[in-house]
């Protein structure tokens, strides 16, 4: 299925300051271990597994996320771009709703020195019902990564 073409209301813009340098929070969506520990338990009802992580370009990721209705949500995709520790490219398809198509993830992580700020752009929704729908879900998973990247660091 053709993925529709990037328009404003179909693309998602989410910006995030962390209290942790860009190495760290580029590091939590690179190592399996770490990605694991916070994307697969963005929300406390949910739990799942890594089924793949080839961070490379060309190489696939793939989560398997459970609810807390024991329903299973798989999203697979390809890394296109990754450039250390300042931008991740990767497509994201959900198999198990493939009525939301092929769409497109931009990580870029802007240094603030002991901060950063993450830029996420997801594009190529069908529709802004689409878009809205993962904004919801971003909003979990950004949560999950804030915890995660500053305990280390005590929040400071």
């Amino acid at each position: 299925m053709a993925s529709p073409a990037a328009r404003p209301e179909t693309t998602l813009h989410i910006r995030r300051v962390f209290n942790a340098p860009r190495e760290r929070v580029f590091q939590a969506w690179t190592d399996p271990e770490r990605m694991t520990e916070w994307f697969c338990h963005a929300k406390p009802e949910a739990t799942g597994k890594l089924v793949v992580m080839d961070v490379r370009a060309g190489g696939r990721y793939g989560f398997d996320v459970s609810g807390a209705d024991g329903k299973v949500f798989k999203v697979r995709g390809e890394y296109l771009e990754i450039k250390e520790p300042e931008r991740l490219v990767f497509t994201w398809y959900w198999e198990t709703e493939p009525e939301y198509g092929d769409t497109l993830v931009t990580l870029e992580f802007v240094d603030l020195g002991a901060k950063s700020e993450l830029i996420l752009t997801h594009e190529r929704f069908a529709n802004s019902d689409a878009r809205d729908k993962h904004n919801n879900g971003w909003a979990y998973v950004l949560d999950s990564l804030q915890r995660a990247v500053e305990k280390s660091t005590g929040g400071n």
